[in-house]
């Protein structure tokens, strides 16, 4: 997440739930932890796409890594879409994914 929107979040009512998510969303469980995220995903068993629109450098690196947790996941960055990736960019690719899982 850009450092601009992190400082937002900060002064939002929001930020004391949000700011431990991201270590307690991909942490392996040790010690009797409850799992994170990152066991969660790996036991996925559903044809997986991740998509980023490749503008956003840290949501690009995030959807690699969910890619990486979800057996057999593919991953396709949208080259130069935002966050909000434009519908034209993403419908295709969707339709491609759905059709080849049939």
């Amino acid at each position: 997440m850009p450092g601009q929107f992190v400082d937002q979040l900060r002064q939002s009512p929001y930020w004391p739930p949000w700011s431990g998510w991201p270590r307690r969303c991909l942490r392996r469980p040790s010690r009797g932890r409850v799992p994170g995220a990152a066991d969660r995903l790996g036991k996925i068993s559903l044809p997986t796409l991740v998509i980023d629109g490749g503008a956003t450098p840290s949501i690009s690196r995030a959807a690699d890594q969910v890619a990486r947790l979800v057996p057999g996941a593919r991953h396709r960055t949208l080259a130069g879409q935002p966050h909000n990736v434009d519908p034209a960019a993403i419908g295709p690719v969707l339709v491609e994914f759905f059709v080849e899982e049939g």
